[in-house]
């Protein structure tokens, strides 16, 4: 079984690799650098997707101490914070004139000042089940910004002026699993903000809940599909890729394929 796992891990870098060679073209840009101890970001300026992966902390930015990519600002679109990944730094996303969506995972605890501070433009925002603390001015005068999702429990710690200056209609809107948490007695507002249930849709292949297909729900439906963790028939509904009634390995490559954008 062992054995099995460690094919299936090295199949997912070989395909990494495919994947990325033929995405590559001579007028595509992608820039990287280390952005945490263990965390890495890339940026490809052809279609503006920004991605942070590893594990642990990014590392906190200030004027004096602009983050790596600070130049490369306008060129970012769409940003997507993946599993493995527990903070989102100060100051690291502020003033990207031209950010339109951003995804944080379920790992991130902590959502630094000013990240993203004045992405005017900025519209969609889903922010991971683990978030439990949001620093001053987090997502302040983002004029464009009329809602932010919450997949989990309302944060425990939460700075000033988070989403003020945001769109005259703003509203969050939090996880209906969550009830009881955001409006324990019917409330309909959270912090001064206007709030409001939503029912969240598993996207097909989304075995962790992130919002996002990633590696990760590949691993973890191959592990279900071995008997390892995970309950088949809760998966079935979401990542029975192949429609065979089963959870398999072929779910768990068939989900791969997704993340790595492999048709």
């Amino acid at each position: 079984m062992k054995k099995l796992i460690s094919i299936f891990v090295a199949v997912l870098m070989c395909l990494g690799t495919l994947g990325a060679a033929a995405q590559a073209t001579p007028s595509r840009q992608v820039h990287s650098g280390s952005c945490g101890e263990n965390v890495s970001w890339t940026l490809d300026t052809e279609s503006g997707v920004f991605e942070v992966t590893g594990s642990g902390d990014m590392y906190d930015f200030s004027d004096d101490d602009p983050s790596p990519w600070n130049s490369l600002k306008n060129s970012i679109k769409s940003v997507k914070i993946n599993n493995g990944v527990t903070s989102v730094g100060d100051n690291t996303f502020d003033y990207c004139f031209f950010l339109e969506s951003v995804t944080i995972g379920n790992d991130v605890a902590r959502i630094g000042e000013y990240a993203f501070y004045n992405c005017y433009v900025l519209s969609s925002v889903t922010i991971g089940n683990s978030v439990d603390r949001i620093d001053d001015y987090a997502f302040m005068a983002c004029e464009g910004l009329s809602s932010v999702v919450f997949l989990g429990a309302p944060p425990s710690e939460v700075g000033e002026w988070v989403f003020d200056f945001c769109a005259s209609d703003f509203c969050i809107l939090y996880n209906s699993a969550y009830s009881a948490e955001w409006a324990p007695n019917g409330e309909t507002t959270w912090n001064e903000y206007p709030i409001a249930p939503c029912e969240i849709e598993a996207e097909p292949g989304d075995a962790d809940g992130s919002g996002a297909i990633d590696t990760t729900d590949a691993l973890l439906v191959l592990r279900c599909a071995l008997g390892i963790s995970g309950d088949p028939e809760e998966m079935i509904a979401i990542c029975d890729m192949d429609g065979n009634g089963v959870i398999d390995t072929t779910d768990a490559l068939l989900i791969l394929r997704m993340a790595l954008g492999i048709s």
